[in-house]
């Protein structure tokens, strides 16, 4: 995660989602639709859904 500071004094953090292994199961046809959830104090970001995988690979910044 990286921390800035903007022109307004507010300071955000970026996460990078890069990939996921061995999610479970959950759907009927033994694969899953995964995506990622990161939550900063009130914040809140969510990547893409990737579909019909047990392992997601996102590499995909997510700024709070």
């Amino acid at each position: 995660a990286y921390l800035m500071q903007s022109w307004s004094g507010a300071y955000t953090s970026t996460f990078l989602a890069h990939e996921a292994r061995g999610v479970a199961i959950a759907d009927a046809n033994g694969l899953s639709d995964p995506y990622a959830v990161v939550f900063f104090d009130t914040d809140r970001a969510k990547t893409r859904t990737i579909y019909k995988t047990l392992n997601p690979v996102w590499k995909q910044s997510l700024r709070l």
